[in-house]
């Protein structure tokens, strides 16, 4: 019976480090298309059953999505599990390749590392949760330090462009526009009327 083969990755910003147990061999990738698309050839090469990475920050997702695609099964690991197993060994040296290994023997002796994964619309409504979480932080951040300062500069400077604009004059219509003739007239119509009728009882002429 061929013994069972796992894979840990240690997946960075320029590089992916994979490490295979129980042989122990590790091997780097760069991250980027090509080389996933290598990785996944180097895995499947090998016979490996399962892939184990851990959850930090967003440069594992392409890898990730790689991996399932080739329908290889993948889980994502608390960090401080990982953390864990590597005092558990009593080991205290850190470099990528040897937390490709330490993953990789953390997937070997770990059964309930692979667990289903998300699908594309959860992982798109968490990335837009953890974007709305930072704006929302800098914003508050922002509104603290402008209480904080002092310089009048600074205070110009911060204000939202539409109360630096100056507000434009009001023009005041000439008299003869500031009512229709009707409107006008109006009242000249009433007062002769009120003449009128005062004339009529012989009070005031008309």
């Amino acid at each position: 019976m061929q013994p069972l083969c796992v894979a840990g990755i240690d997946a960075g910003q320029r590089f992916l480090d994979l490490g295979l147990a129980p042989s122990g061999q590790t091997a780097r990738f760069h991250n980027t298309q090509a080389d996933i698309a290598r990785l996944v050839a180097r895995l499947r090469q090998a016979g490996v059953a399962r892939v184990v990475l851990e959850a930090i920050g967003h440069y594992a997702q392409p890898v990730v999505q790689a991996l399932v695609e080739a329908g290889l099964q993948v889980g994502i690991v608390n960090p401080r599990r990982i953390k864990a197993f590597r005092e558990a060994e009593g080991r205290r040296a850190k470099t990528d390749r040897l937390d490709a290994g330490l993953i990789a023997r953390f997937a070997l002796v770990m059964s309930d590392a692979v667990r289903p994964l998300p699908d594309a619309d959860a992982q798109a409504l968490k990335a837009l949760s953890v974007r709305r979480r930072q704006l929302t932080e800098l914003i508050a951040i922002e509104k603290t330090r402008l209480k904080q300062a002092t310089e009048p500069l600074a205070l110009k400077a911060t204000r939202p462009p539409w109360r630096r604009w100056p507000r434009p004059a009001r023009r005041s219509r000439p008299r003869s526009q500031a009512a229709s003739p009707a409107i006008r007239s109006a009242p000249r119509r009433s007062a002769c009327c009120a003449r009128c009728r005062a004339s009529a009882r012989g009070s005031v002429p008309c």
